[in-house]
């Protein structure tokens, strides 16, 4: 059997059994010789630096969330090619290559694997074809990938149970490569992710620093005074309870003893502001804007249509970039596979997005409707039918 048909990344306890743990000690020192290493090839520690960094920040994991879901909420279509002369075939080729992947199962969180490559920059999956038909698609984890720039044949090569020195180069038909940040043939040169990994250390430090403020010098000091004499077994016992009251919070002393609880100053520590403008680093490198995560500010209406622009441009760049991926390395090998020779025209990737036009009509006309319904204003069913888009029953036809 060839590669074609059977599965090079099955599941190995050798290669997939263990990780590396690249952020336990997130020194810049260390984040610098990581990245030269990405640099050299190592494919793998990229992806494994954004997942980590992901896991441990919830911020950052809300925001890269964001932009992956924008992408992946919506739904798919694969539209005929408009060039094409013959339109009858266009059609049942794009037919045909919608059905077949509507019918795997594993297509859907295929498409989710690959928008993770929206950070890291660098997604696979692999694909099993059995007499010229994709039927099934594994993909495949981030900490088998590596890149070979020196040799005869550079690219994106993953390891393998029978290859785990060079592993097997990832192209089409068999696998699927997704770079959307491709700079010059090189996908890791820069990615969100490798801009991410400089904010993550500096907030990383500010936040130990935080904890450690808050734990040392952020609980209010415990004074004791006291007028006269006292005796070493008075002052022992002073220094008991005043020892104690950091979790008891009550003691008892004479009336010749005062205590004062001092705390720090609270307007001279720089940790949140800190955080706070990494949050929002973070949210304008993945976002292009902060408005949707940031809701300590007041925006206004056309602040928030700008940051809104942004967001929607950002997630059209992501939809033409996946559209050509999978134009050129899943449907091109589909139809040449299906009709070989035949040199047919290749059908468009699409996602479906709602025209906001009509999404602010469509909310006009139910608050209209909302509105007369509350003053008891009486409105056609016919109308109410066809605002809503609903087509009338047939008992309603026959009255």
């Amino acid at each position: 059997m060839n590669q074609l048909g059977r599965l090079l990344t099955r599941y190995s306890r050798d290669i997939d059994g263990w990780r590396r743990y690249l952020t336990d000690d997130p020194s810049p020192s260390n984040f610098a010789a990581l990245l030269k290493q990405v640099d050299a090839g190592d494919m793998a520690a990229m992806v494994e630096l954004s997942e980590e960094m992901e896991a441990k920040d919830s911020h950052f994991q809300n925001v890269a969330e964001r932009r992956r879901e924008s992408l992946t909420a919506l739904d798919w279509r694969i539209q005929p090619n408009a060039s094409d002369p013959d339109q009858a075939t266009a059609g049942d080729v794009a037919e045909f290559c919608e059905t077949q992947l509507r019918g795997l199962q594993s297509w859907p969180d295929t498409l989710e694997h690959l928008a993770t490559a929206i950070g890291p920059g660098v997604a696979v999956t692999e694909l099993l074809w059995h007499r010229g038909r994709i039927v099934h698609t594994r993909d495949v984890p981030g900490h088998r990938l590596m890149g070979h720039l020196t040799q005869e044949n550079p690219g994106v090569y993953v390891e393998t149970t029978e290859d785990k020195v060079n592993g097997v180069r990832a192209r089409s038909p068999k696998f699927i490569v997704f770079c959307p940040c491709s700079r010059a043939g090189f996908p890791l040169r820069v990615t969100p992710a490798r801009a991410n990994a400089y904010l993550w250390v500096i907030k990383h430090y500010a936040t130990a620093d935080w904890a450690s403020f808050t734990e040392t010098y952020g609980q209010p000091a415990r004074v004791a005074t006291y007028d006269g004499e006292i005796s070493p077994q008075e002052r022992k016992e002073l220094q008991e309870m005043l020892k104690n009251m950091g979790s008891d919070l009550w003691a008892m002393f004479k009336s010749n003893v005062d205590v004062k609880f001092i705390e720090a100053a609270r307007n001279n520590q720089p940790f949140e502001g800190m955080i706070d403008w990494i949050e929002r680093k973070q949210s304008i490198l993945y976002l292009g804007q902060t408005l949707t995560t940031d809701t300590q500010g007041i925006g206004s209406l056309a602040l928030g249509k700008v940051h809104e622009g942004v967001r929607a441009s950002i997630t059209l760049s992501d939809i033409q970039k996946e559209a050509r991926v999978i134009r050129n390395q899943v449907l091109r090998p589909m139809v040449r596979m299906r009709w070989p020779g035949m040199n047919l025209q290749i059908p468009e990737w699409t996602r479906v997005i709602a025209d906001s036009a009509n999404v602010e009509q469509d909310t006009l006309k139910l608050e209209k409707l909302r509105f007369m319904a509350e003053r008891g204003l009486p409105v056609d069913d016919e109308v109410i039918y066809d605002w809503l888009g609903v087509p009338i029953p047939k008992h309603c036809h026959e009255n």
